[in-house]
């Protein structure tokens, strides 16, 4: 499903701009450990984790944290779940028309009154209208908020539903590491790796001749180079004469 597809089935999308993606996600990688015992489920692991930059835990700032791509392994049903929220935080504690203030918005009811405390009273001061995502306590300013907050995701897409149908060595030529729909028995597996083990050692044979043939000719140029200014420079030194010239002549 394609993120707009997810947008416009959400009553509040998300409120993002560009800046959210100036910051690499944090990848959560779920349900893996638990299959660990199968290689093909390990590489998927090693390679999700490659493509995104390691998150520096010394120099992470909790601020910095924008969006969520969550990797979860079925593993009864042999299928990949690809999600991707934004995280949502918000003040807790405070009144709708309060919180849009604390954020920076204008808050609707505004306009019908008269001064501000007809505007807390109707609604109470106190009362927490938005009662979605987990308190957390936080050590450090999160965004412009300090203390508590409300976190919560907010799916962004694309989502995705993958499975895996083939690993294999190299690029489009190597061994084939694993398939999902084709079951081979060892020495089918033998004789697969020793062919592409022979192919691969009579291309980089090719490679070395090749090599080879350039740098032999390459000195072999430099050689006739080489040769034929010396014979110009013979040539010079052969043909032209010089005599000393008197007086009067």
């Amino acid at each position: 499903m394609i993120r707009e597809d997810v947008v416009s089935k959400q009553r509040k999308p998300a409120p993002l701009n560009a800046s959210v993606y100036e910051t690499a996600p944090v990848v959560i990688l779920n349900n893996f450990r638990n299959s660990m015992h199968l290689p093909h489920v390990a590489l998927m692991e090693s390679t999700f984790q490659s493509m995104f930059p390691a998150v520096q835990v010394h120099t992470f700032q909790p601020s910095a944290l924008q969006r969520v791509v969550l990797f979860q392994y079925d593993s009864a049903n042999d299928v990949l779940e690809a999600r991707h929220y934004w995280v949502s935080a918000k003040a807790v504690g405070l009144s709708k028309t309060v919180k849009k203030l604390y954020e920076g918005r204008l808050p609707t009811k505004l306009g019908s009154a008269a001064a501000m405390d007809e505007v807390l009273d109707c609604e109470g001061a106190w009362s927490d209208t938005d009662g979605e995502g987990e308190e957390v306590s936080l050590a450090q300013p999160f965004r412009n908020l300090r203390g508590q907050c409300r976190v919560k995701l907010v799916e962004i897409g694309p989502r995705m539903t993958l499975r895996l149908l083939k690993i294999e060595a190299g690029f489009g030529e190597g061994e084939v590491l694993y398939h999902a729909h084709h079951d081979k028995t060892p020495a089918e597996t033998a004789e697969l790796a020793f062919r592409v083990r022979r192919k691969s050692s009579v291309k980089a044979k090719r490679r070395a001749e090749q090599q080879e043939n350039v740098a032999k000719k390459q000195q072999d140029s430099g050689d006739k180079g080489r040769g034929s200014a010396r014979r110009r420079l013979d040539s010079s030194n052969g043909t032209a004469s010089f005599e000393e010239a008197r007086p009067g002549e």
